[in-house]
């Protein structure tokens, strides 16, 4: 019996649900077959009955592939397309409000990355050129479950560049006489607080096992 499988040649061709939920029974602890098996059904919808009947050869030539996409450089992307919509990132960090925030700090765990991608990538109003303008920020959403995986995790990873350097500067300006809060954004700066860790940060992806 012939499969036909559709191995993404780009990571962008994986979307962040599908990562998310590959990560939700990930364990590096765990038998590399059942991790592989996973893999196959998850990001490739190979059903588990026909992982048995496949080759060995072709099981480890789908996964070297799979490892290929996932380990990609990528970029940051200001504007992509879902479902007929166009989405753009915030233009302006600086016009960021209270609101905006504070759901970004209570949205960095890997299973509401999209509600977080929500409020950092909104629907584009009006474009001319390069400039645009997107929705006034109204919540978080579930909308972008299907979003390209690399244009999630180069934000992330920009978001978290960004996040820093605004600690460090922070840093700098804190008067000595204030030792509570130059504790408190040391450990941020650390990784300790929010977007600490975060294990789906560019060059930290885990390889699977071939």
């Amino acid at each position: 019996m012939k499969i036909i499988v559709n191995i993404p040649s780009s990571i962008n061709d994986i979307t962040l649900f599908q990562y998310q939920k590959f990560f939700d029974i990930y364990d590096e602890k765990a038998d590399p077959e059942f991790i592989n098996r996973m893999a196959l059904s998850i990001f490739y919808e190979i059903e588990g009955k026909y992982y048995s009947q496949m080759k060995v050869t072709d099981i480890e030539k789908i996964v070297s592939e799979l490892n290929k996409a996932l380990s990609q450089k990528i970029k940051l992307v200001n504007r992509f397309e879902l479902h007929g919509v166009e989405y753009g990132l915030i233009p302006d960090f600086d016009d960021m409000t209270f609101g905006e925030f504070t759901d970004l700090d209570n949205n960095t765990e890997l299973d509401k990355m999209h509600r977080l991608m929500s409020i950092l990538y909104r629907p584009i109003t009006n474009k001319q050129g390069n400039r645009y303008e997107i929705e006034p920020y109204s919540g978080t959403s579930d909308k972008l479950l299907g979003m390209p995986l690399g244009v999630a995790l180069s934000c992330m990873d920009f978001f978290f560049n960004i996040a820093l350097q605004l600690t460090s500067d922070t840093l700098k300006s804190l008067e000595v006489e204030d030792p509570a809060a130059m504790e408190k954004l040391t450990l941020a700066r650390s990784g300790v607080g929010t977007l600490q860790s975060i294990p789906y940060r560019v060059g930290m992806l885990p390889n699977l096992i071939v």
